[in-house]
């Protein structure tokens, strides 16, 4: 019984994780959206239901929004580009870039970018 709670966890994590990347940069929006509505429209200054609606409010307006965008074909607008994260993952890309290395008449493999 407890394998099959902790694989229920688990998945919910996995598709919190999945959406992760929108999470972070849309929910300073929703939650100073939530924080601006409820200070100047119904003027609460609770801070327990500030912190309870921003927070709720950052996760499910972010997850909606990527459910949107996938809808709307616009799947990428959330991700890394592919060539960022597998070349750095890999160690392709070179961190500590020395001046020369940003002559792009040289032809070399930071050209591309």
């Amino acid at each position: 019984m407890f394998g099959w709670i902790a694989q229920r966890r688990l998945k919910a994590l996995s598709a919190l994780g999945k959406v992760s990347m929108t999470i972070y940069l849309v929910h300073i929006l929703a939650g100073s959206g939530a924080r601006i509505v409820l200070m100047k429209l119904f003027s609460i200054n609770n801070l327990a239901v500030h912190l309870f609606f921003g927070v709720c409010c950052g996760v499910l307006v972010s997850i909606s929004l990527e459910l949107f965008v996938k809808k709307a074909g616009c799947g990428w607008l959330f991700f890394v580009p592919d060539f960022m994260s597998v070349e750095i993952a890999y160690g392709e890309v070179d961190l500590y870039l020395s001046p020369s290395s940003f002559d792009v008449t040289q032809g070399d493999r930071l050209a591309r970018f």
